[in-house]
């Protein structure tokens, strides 16, 4: 399962809490133990931080709303191809975070790789485990495009692009984002592929493109780093800018005031801090529920068309009257 979209996330979380509903029921144990095996590949700051939102559940929530499951028995496990947990990050910051998951109970596995998953069983380079749950938040490759020679590419099968963000050779053609790799002296391997060089690289081309038209000097692209911030869990958090490297509860509070300035609207921010207030303080939260599409056969969906059949009756008679 991915995690890169808002369906993916609710896939994700129906997912989750569909394990938890599936243990409970089953008796055979090969089978619970699956399905509360959570297996998280890649290492970075979404891996990073979905391990530590899984440890935060077994240890908040699932003991008070599954009480028939032995909550000793879930295993989560962070997959890592690196020799340490967020690489683009400094020692410092992936020493703590590694601290602290394993603090709260994560299997770390680094330097390991994935080799398959099927039936069930989660391949890796030195082992194999059987589960019902993987995610995959390992890095990205860029889609290829066809009309562009093999020497075009770089690592990672993005473009390489000049410090205006054209393709090489091409005057007007443009790749921006986690399509390009554009090396610099700061960044011999590219840019991270995360949102800030993608708009950065967006608002310089379309200034770029203006110019064009107007026949003034191109500017180059410059990457401004804003820092680089990762929660790991309730009251942990690691971030970076401007030189300052911090974690721990301060961090913490430095990444929710700062996701909280993000969101638009004076009113969702007082109801997104109430509710992180009120889930602060009482461990629960109204996310825990299972959406999931209406399907065919189902109960719901039987007693659903049998009502909208009722209602047509009613309607037909009205109208015969």
């Amino acid at each position: 399962m991915a995690l890169k979209t808002t369906a993916e996330a609710l896939y994700n979380r129906n997912h989750i809490l569909e394990s938890f509903e599936r243990a409970v029921d089953t008796d055979d144990m090969q089978e619970r133990e699956k399905l509360l095996t959570f297996v998280v590949v890649g290492g970075g700051a979404t891996g990073v931080e979905l391990a530590g939102a899984l440890a935060e559940m077994r240890r908040f929530v699932l003991r008070k709303d599954y009480p028939d499951l032995d909550v000793d028995k879930m295993r989560i496990i962070l997959v890592d191809g690196k020799d340490r947990l967020l690489y683009s990050f400094k020692p410092k910051s992936s020493r703590e975070a590694e601290e602290y998951l394993r603090y709260r109970g994560v299997e770390l596995k680094q330097k390991t790789r994935v080799l398959g998953y099927e039936n069930e069983v989660l391949r890796l380079s030195n082992e194999e485990i059987p589960t019902a749950n993987v995610f995959w938040t390992a890095g990205v490759i860029a889609n290829s495009m066809g009309g562009f020679s093999s020497d075009m590419y770089g690592h990672g099968n993005r473009l390489i692009i000049d410090e205006f963000n054209r393709v090489g050779g091409y005057k007007n053609v443009f790749a921006l984002g986690d399509t390009a790799l554009m090396k610099q002296k700061d960044w011999p391997d590219g840019h991270p592929q995360v949102a800030q060089p993608a708009m950065q690289q967006a608002d310089n081309c379309a200034d770029n493109i203006l110019a064009m038209e107007d026949g003034e000097a191109l500017k180059p692209f410059k990457y401004h780093d804003r820092g680089s911030m990762a929660t790991i869990g309730r009251n942990h958090a690691v971030v970076e800018t401007k030189g300052l490297v911090f974690g721990g509860f301060l961090g913490w509070l430095v990444w929710l005031v700062i996701h909280l300035m993000n969101i638009v609207g004076f009113k969702n921010r007082l109801l997104i801090f109430i509710d992180w207030v009120w889930s602060y303080f009482t461990h629960n939260s109204n996310l825990r529920i299972v959406v999931r599409p209406l399907i065919k056969g189902d109960r719901l969906y039987r007693l659903m068309k049998a009502q909208e059949q009722i209602r047509e009756q009613k309607y037909k008679k009205t109208d015969n009257s």
